[in-house]
């Protein structure tokens, strides 16, 4: 079965790293490699509060690349064909579909564990424990509203239909 592309897929592999003896200091190539792992996990991960904190800090790496002087990247090797500005833009402009993908992916996780279950009323539970549960991290995470209707409808489809 082909792997799914997500919606990251591209936007690091515009990194490109030279390899250069490493200076004194903080070694940006360990920066890039946050990114590209970052980007993996968030694309690939069934659990969303690890998808957040991926979130973020592939966020916060990116600032810490755009913030940084065009020398000390140059140094490094680390070159990019679109701005981090851009990045960063685009991370922010597609965050609900990004974490309505992930919820997506924590649901049918979530249902294939559900669907052993024996009785119906263990099915409600487990389903109405999905929902808190995420609810819960939406909330602490402070993702979009769309995600709070993303899941809402998933659960209002799912729960008459749960045999």
């Amino acid at each position: 079965m082909a792997k799914k592309k997500g919606m990251l897929e591209s936007l690091v592999n515009t990194l490109i790293e030279k390899h250069h003896s490493p200076p004194a200091g903080k070694d940006l190539r360990r920066v890039v490699e946050i990114i590209r792992e970052s980007q993996e996990i968030i694309n690939d991960s069934d659990n969303l509060r690890t998808v957040a904190s991926r979130y973020y800090l592939l966020l916060s790496s990116l600032e810490e690349l755009k913030n940084r002087p065009k020398r000390d990247l140059k140094y490094y090797g680390i070159s990019s064909d679109i701005p981090f500005s851009d990045s960063i833009a685009m991370l922010n402009e597609k965050k609900s579909v990004i974490f309505n993908q992930a919820i997506d992916r924590s649901y049918h996780k979530a249902m294939n564990r559900i669907s052993s279950l024996k009785t119906m009323k263990g099915r409600e539970n487990a389903l109405s424990k999905f929902y808190d549960e995420t609810c819960a991290i939406i909330g602490e995470y402070g993702l979009p509203s769309a995600c709070f209707l993303h899941l809402e409808e998933i659960y209002r489809k799912t729960l008459p239909n749960i045999q």
